[in-house]
């Protein structure tokens, strides 16, 4: 992936659907603004890197706009809070755009490339420990059991087993198998990354582990020393902590 696990922090639900938003157009933005600068042209360079900026400043200002919390303004001179807000945004939306296109038109006037863009991965070599937030002291790791492909919640011990990582397809792989975590039939398997789509498991809002549409990493019963770990429903009678982790980073030797 070209960008961090996350933008906004611990979105609640009354914000949920318009955090995603703005994750969305928050990571487009950020791998529009990694360029080169093969034009060796300070203008172009400028252009390339303010273009997507500009983008996401539209794309925001107009999802702002189709939220319904701009709609309790009906006249626009009025100095509400919703109302500046709304001007601000219809002002980005027009003054941006004809922006945009300008600095477009600069860049094929003195005839370089749209686009220049180069790819930079983000924490694709960092390793960690995915540690339960309710549990501190326990680490996401392999179970013990033959075949070895359950993933569990044990104690945390160092092991090379408890140490993850984020590929550059958006899989997360530990270190000591080299096999991804991914949902089988409600379980929460070690498989060979090959078996496991591109961003099928991810870092969510706060801070669980989702599987798609599927659902979100969830501790189950306790056997042999190890929590068993399934997919399930978000559920928020639980508190936003029992399913949910965080991404305890280690220092690059480990």
């Amino acid at each position: 992936p070209q960008c961090p696990t996350k933008f906004v922090c611990d979105a609640p639900g009354g914000v949920t659907e318009f955090a995603g938003c703005i994750e969305s157009m928050n990571c487009a933005m950020t791998i529009g603004m990694t360029t080169g600068a093969n034009s060796g042209n300070a203008i172009a360079l400028f252009a390339h890197q303010m273009i997507p900026h500009h983008q996401n400043a539209v794309n925001m200002a107009k999802a702002l706009l189709a939220n319904k919390v701009l709609n309790s303004c009906t006249n626009l001179e009025d100095e509400t809070p919703a109302c500046i807000l709304k001007v601000i945004s219809m002002e980005i939306i027009t003054q941006q755009n004809h922006q945009i296109q300008g600095m477009k038109g600069a860049v094929e006037e003195l005839k370089y490339n749209a686009t220049d863009d180069c790819a930079v991965q983000v924490s694709e070599t960092h390793k960690f420990n995915i540690m339960s937030k309710q549990v501190p002291s326990l680490c996401v790791d392999i179970t013990s059991v033959e075949p070895r492909r359950n993933v569990v919640l044990k104690a945390c011990d160092g092991s090379q087993s408890q140490i993850w990582r984020i590929e550059r397809e958006g899989r997360i792989k530990n270190k000591e198998t080299e096999r991804c975590l991914v949902d089988r039939k409600g379980k929460v398997l070690n498989k060979g990354c090959l078996n496991v789509a591109e961003n099928e498991v991810t870092k969510g809002f706060g801070d669980n582990i989702v599987f798609g549409t599927k659902g979100v990493m969830t501790p189950g019963a306790k056997m042999n020393g190890e929590v068993t770990l399934t997919v399930g429903p978000r559920d928020d009678v639980l508190g936003n902590v029992v399913q949910d982790f965080y991404f305890h980073y280690l220092h690059r030797s480990a």
